[in-house]
């Protein structure tokens, strides 16, 4: 079994007017947040929000939520450098 041989990636840079390139930076930012400010993942954390009636029937289901909010911060982060 042969595999190709590969080059280094070399870095595409976008030239982006002050406007956009202002609008980039501050949406990068947010999605980087930790402070509770930015992207917060709440569509898998839908079971924190449960009645407390309901709630119940699930054990640790905060801690359930908290953790698989996450798991999915991780890609997102990696994607965004």
């Amino acid at each position: 079994m042969t595999f190709p041989k590969i080059r280094t990636p070399e870095p595409i840079y976008y030239e982006l007017g002050e406007e956009l390139g202002s609008l980039f930076e501050d949406t990068m930012r947010l999605l980087r947040s930790t402070n509770h400010e930015g992207l917060l993942y709440y569509r898998y954390q839908a079971i924190k929000f449960l009645k407390s009636e309901l709630k119940k029937n699930y054990d640790r289901a905060d801690s359930i939520a908290e953790r698989l909010a996450s798991i999915m911060r991780i890609p997102a982060r990696e994607a965004t450098g």
